[in-house]
């Protein structure tokens, strides 16, 4: 594991939890996370940010959409339609691009944590690719009893 992502070990373990669960977690679980990984996942994810790549890009005009999209009046229906179409759009290509990078891999953690915050999932099968990307980028994470070759 490299030095800067040692500094997240409270992340690490909240997000091997996640994995662990399914990725089901309660709302009241993540809040209870939250203040040990709350800073470090925000100044991490701000890093991130600035570098122009496709994960950070698209997680961010995900999280605009999804504030317009909860602002009552800002929109005609067929308006928020379009925008929810979208967002969903975007949350797949967030889940679904291969991560290159711990940065790339940190968003779609983030994002994957977010959907549960919200009272959304991912499926089974996009979960176990998160946890084999972990894996392959930052010896993070387990598969127990699912081969690496099926979540690449």
């Amino acid at each position: 594991m490299t030095s800067a992502l040692r500094s997240f070990s409270p992340l690490v373990q909240a997000l091997d939890e996640l994995a662990a669960s399914a990725w089901r977690a309660s709302p009241k679980k993540l809040l209870a996370l939250s203040p040990a990984i709350g800073g470090q996942i925000t100044a991490a994810f701000r890093a991130a940010r600035t570098v122009k790549d496709g994960h950070a890009l698209w997680f961010q005009e995900r999280n605009d959409l999804m504030v317009l999209c909860n602002a009552p009046g800002s929109m005609s229906e067929e308006e928020h339609d379009q925008a929810l179409s979208r967002l969903s759009e975007l949350e797949l290509l967030v889940l679904d691009t291969p991560a290159t990078s711990q940065e790339d891999l940190l968003v779609q953690m983030v994002l994957a944590t977010q959907l549960s915050a919200e009272g959304s999932t991912i499926d089974e099968d996009r979960a176990k690719r998160l946890v084999g990307r972990s894996i392959a980028l930052v010896s993070v994470g387990t598969l127990a009893g699912t081969a690496l070759e099926t979540v690449k």
